[in-house]
């Protein structure tokens, strides 16, 4: 069951079947039962009305029109917009909603609307539209046409009285149903019914009350504008605080570091100079050593140039000892072939003197053999003899 008014309040029922089935629609019917509440899955508290008995109070209560209507509002329950935020949404963004006021012809002047409507303007573009309200299908045919327009939002203003019930035509309804624009109404006074309040977007009581309501919006806005300005200047304050307070500890964190690396940098220096200090006394020292090693590689090359010379002297001595000794024994050579050349000559004629005495000693032995037959000789004779053998082996050896 829902509530026909604004509010949307909604109401769950619990009814038998048997009961159902006496329900027929368009029907008046009155219903009893007891209240129950319960807690949703969604945190919130659930109403429901368990019925326990049903009288049917009228048959086809429900006119035709009442049927339309409801049809439309079903419709339109759809698609209802938030004409306070639409309004809000401009206005935030330093824009001038354009508002159309939707009038009836010939009628008086509405000297409170026109007051805050005049007060509205300082924010807010209005623009009138006069059209005969009794004649339906020309008043859904203006809000076609202004619909098209792009507007901000659509107010249909008029005041009490009699007539109002021409508002409820079903051309006029099915228009203001069918509005893109967002609608506003402003007919009558708060007690005077009329269907068109309940399928517009926002109903105020009178054309007065939506002078005021524009007045309300800018004020609103101006509001939460400069409370959204001051609460943003405290935000910037508190954030720009934020961001002093954590540069300081920065600072602060990177003095100590500063400190720390001025500490360690101090130390890095004296450890460096130390170095500095031992790398120049390893250094002097390094000299020292290449100095003493220069000079006993001099020295080292001034005796090998010494010993080279007194090689090379050594070896011209030896060369020339060599030279002397081989033309000695180039010369002793010489002299041993010449020897050998005598020695060949006294073997040849040692060998004729060996012939010769040969044949000397056969001649002896000749001699000797004809002295013993001849009957032997005298000893003068012998030794005569003998002694000119002698003489011929001297003379034979004299002549080597």
């Amino acid at each position: 069951m829902k509530d026909e008014g604004d509010g949307g309040f909604e109401l769950t029922i619990k009814i038998a079947l048997n009961q159902r089935n006496e329900l027929t629609n368009d029907n008046l019917v009155d219903v009893a039962g007891t209240i129950e509440r319960s807690l949703s899955p969604q945190g919130y508290i659930q109403i429901t009305l368990v019925v326990s008995r049903v009288n049917i109070v009228q048959h086809q209560v429900v006119t035709e029109l009442e049927m339309k209507q409801s049809e439309l509002w079903k419709i339109k329950s759809q698609k209802f917009k938030n004409v306070d935020k639409t309004i809000e949404d401009v206005l935030y963004k330093k824009a001038r909603p354009t508002i159309a006021l939707v009038l009836p012809t010939g009628s008086i002047a509405l000297s409170d609307f026109d007051t805050a409507k005049r007060a509205a303007s300082s924010h807010f573009d209005f623009r009138e539209y006069r059209v005969t309200f009794s004649k339906g299908m020309e008043l859904a045919t203006m809000l076609k046409q202004i619909d098209a327009i792009n507007f901000t939002a659509i107010a249909l203003v008029r005041g009490g009285g009699s007539g109002l019930e021409a508002l409820d035509d079903l051309n006029v309804l099915e228009a203001v149903t069918n509005l893109k624009t967002p609608f506003i109404s402003a007919i009558g006074h708060e007690d005077e019914k009329i269907f068109i309040k309940r399928i517009a977007d926002k109903t105020v009581i009178s054309p007065t009350d939506l002078g005021n309501y524009f007045r309300e919006v800018i004020e609103r806005v101006d509001k939460y504008l400069n409370d959204s300005l001051a609460h943003a200047r405290e935000q910037v304050r508190k954030e720009f605080q934020a961001q002093i307070d954590k540069q300081t500890k920065q600072n602060q964190d990177l003095n100590k570091q500063l400190t720390e690396l001025k500490k360690s940098y101090d130390e890095g220096q004296k450890i460096h100079k130390k170095q500095i200090e031992d790398a120049n006394k390893l250094n002097t020292e390094l000299q020292k050593k290449v100095a003493a090693i220069t000079k006993t590689s001099e020295d080292g090359q001034k005796l090998m140039k010494k010993q080279l010379k007194d090689a090379n002297k050594q070896n011209t001595d030896l060369q020339k000892k060599l030279g002397e000794q081989t033309n000695s024994i180039n010369k002793n050579n010489a002299a041993l072939a010449k020897m050998n050349e005598t020695i060949t000559k006294l073997t040849t004629e040692n060998t004729e003197t060996n012939k010769k005495l040969t044949n000397a000693n056969s001649e002896i032995s000749e001699l000797k053999r004809q002295l013993a037959e001849s009957g032997g000789i005298s000893k003068g004779v012998f030794f005569t003899v003998l002694l000119i053998a002698i003489v011929i082996i001297v003379i034979l050896l004299a002549s080597r």
